[in-house]
């Protein structure tokens, strides 16, 4: 900061909104239009989507709002592709499907109409999560409520999960998994 030309207060309070640009992406006016657009191909493609692909698709929400309108309707379209794909989820992709909606919040229908499309997707899966999967797929579910029953879906659904695993956990799956 000092090369920067900046005092230390300044060099602060630059770091803190920069920060806040990353985490909430979905406030900026042109990654909003970006969303509306792509929500729109989105509905017109006919692509079925891997796991791979709904599980990055949804990771790369992890830092948008929710609340935003842009945001809702990308959710609402791949919820859509969710129900669609025949794909069966594997572990990783359980985990970071769930992962990326950590900022999301249940009181909005785009989410919940995703947490439907995912309890199905869970509960159709072969796959055993370890600990690992586990803690961050509980940790995507972070701001969601048990009033609303697609959340209340994805923890049944989750909860045959963690019974079927075998590891051991540890103070970081424990934490993740209850933060």
């Amino acid at each position: 900061f000092l090369r920067s030309g900046y005092t230390r207060d300044q060099h602060r309070v630059g770091a803190r909104q920069r920060q806040r640009g990353i985490r909430d992406r979905s406030g900026n006016a042109e990654v909003r239009q970006v969303l509306s657009a792509l929500a729109i191909k989105m509905e017109e493609s006919g692509a079925v989507l891997q796991g791979q692909e709904l599980g990055m698709a949804l990771y790369g929400l992890k830092n948008m709002n929710g609340r935003v309108k842009e945001v809702r309707s990308v959710l609402s379209a791949l919820a859509g592709k969710i129900r669609e794909s025949k794909a069966v989820l594997n572990r990783q992709e359980i985990c970071i499907a769930l992962y990326g909606l950590q900022n999301m919040n249940s009181n909005e229908e785009a989410v919940r109409q995703v947490l439907s499309a995912l309890a199905v997707k869970i509960r159709a899966s072969d796959s055993v999560l370890e600990g690992r999967h586990i803690g961050g797929a509980l940790y995507g579910l972070r701001c969601m409520s048990i009033i609303h029953k697609e959340v209340r879906e994805v923890l049944l659904a989750m909860s045959g999960k963690i019974k079927e695993c075998e590891e051991i956990f540890d103070g970081q799956v424990i934490g993740n998994a209850l933060y």
